[in-house]
């Protein structure tokens, strides 16, 4: 299935599943959103929400009505919650299609309404809290739970949930973290005491192991599913499986003598004569090019370095100390016997979840799912 590809994504979903299982053992009875927005992380957000579905993901949480209406035309029935505010225009979309909606405004929650009643359904809402964040939500002053009251007696509104989103959850000083616990406890206690039974939640992958006791009745994880620690200052309290594998073939051998320099702006000299391996693999699919000259990728699991500027359509990798190395040959790029997601965000400040969106920014890269160790489908997003 992968002979004639230049490059493409391995997708483990047997790993996706493992993944989903050990996060739910962890958190407990708790409701399990999957967070399966930008395409699954890059991972293809169809495969990937039916298996976190079948081993028992309760919803899933998307960026955009877009990816959400996507699920449902690829019969994806579970609850579905758009996490960042929707133009008031695409309301009918949200109610045609049943999705969550998250409100962080009554403006909003009363544009809602009007088209619900408007077309006699029910339309299903989040509240937004900004705890600290400092970007979506209502802020945690008094007034807010006295406009959050007058969203629950709108008609066509129906309020399932209220949340937040954490900054620093993924650090050993929790403070901060804490600090916004509490203020959005200020929020959700008196609209407890007001007898709204709400869904709360708070805990993205972060604070699932960094805050467990934070986990309350719903938790968000992304990353863990698709096996990544995204911090080496919070404790591994699961055990993950990598989900993805990004590959490529080299497509030419350059050799090149001692002094001479290989890419553009010349960044790169050879220090003794180098066979340079080229990989169609470039910026365009989502390699960035702040790892030129600082990466590497495996061949036949040998190490070799990135060299020269990563280009917008390729990337070039001294492969000097591979024997018998030839086009054809197969590099790891980001995963397998080449360097992880993680590894990767120690080399620049690209973030885990950049790394694991990379191949989400071309277009070009074909996902090949596997399952029981076999390769079953390939599929360009």
């Amino acid at each position: 299935m992968t002979e004639n590809l230049r490059n493409w994504a391995e997708i483990d979903l047997d790993n996706l599943a493992h993944n989903v299982i050990e996060t739910k053992k962890f958190v407990g009875d708790t409701n399990f959103m999957a967070v399966v927005k930008a395409e699954a992380y890059g991972h293809g957000s169809i495969e990937i929400s039916k298996v976190v579905l079948e081993n028992g993901a309760s919803s899933l949480g998307v960026a955009t009505l877009d990816e959400a209406i996507k699920l449902r035309q690829n019969g994806i029935t579970a609850p579905i919650l758009v996490l960042a505010p929707t133009m008031g225009i695409s309301n009918p979309l949200l109610l045609e299609h049943n999705i969550s909606q998250a409100i962080a405004t009554v403006a909003a929650a009363r544009e809602l309404s009007q088209a619900a009643v408007a077309v006699g359904k029910t339309a299903v809402i989040h509240i937004k809290i900004d705890s600290g964040l400092g970007r979506i939500g209502f802020k945690t002053t008094p007034d807010t739970v006295q406009k959050i009251l007058e969203i629950d007696k709108l008609p066509g509104i129906k309020m399932e949930g209220i949340f937040t989103h954490l900054a620093v959850s993924e650090t050993r000083d929790t403070s901060y973290t804490q600090e916004q616990y509490k203020n959005f406890l200020q929020v959700t206690q008196p609209l407890k005491n007001a007898g709204l039974n709400l869904v709360e939640h708070i805990s993205a992958s972060g604070a699932i192991l960094s805050n467990p006791e934070m986990n309350m009745g719903m938790v968000r994880p992304g990353a863990l599913l698709y096996g990544v620690y995204t911090s080496d200052e919070i404790p591994t309290r699961i055990d993950l499986r990598p989900v993805m594998v990004v590959r490529g073939r080299i497509a030419f051998l350059n050799h090149i003598a001692k002094g001479e320099s290989v890419g553009y702006s010349r960044t790169y000299f050879a220090s003794r004569p180098t066979t340079i391996g080229i990989l169609i693999y470039g910026y365009a699919d989502g390699y960035p090019s702040k790892f030129s000259n600082k990466s590497h990728v495996s061949i036949n699991g040998i190490k070799c370095p990135v060299v020269g500027r990563v280009c917008m359509d390729q990337l070039l990798v001294d492969v000097t100390d591979v024997p018998n190395v030839g086009v054809g040959d197969i590099a790891d790029i980001i995963g397998g016997d080449g360097p992880s997601a993680f590894d990767l965000t120690n080399i620049s400040d690209v973030t885990t979840r950049e790394v694991q969106c990379l191949t989400n920014i071309g277009k070009r890269v074909p996902r090949v799912y596997y399952k029981n160790s076999n390769p079953y489908k390939c599929e360009y997003l």
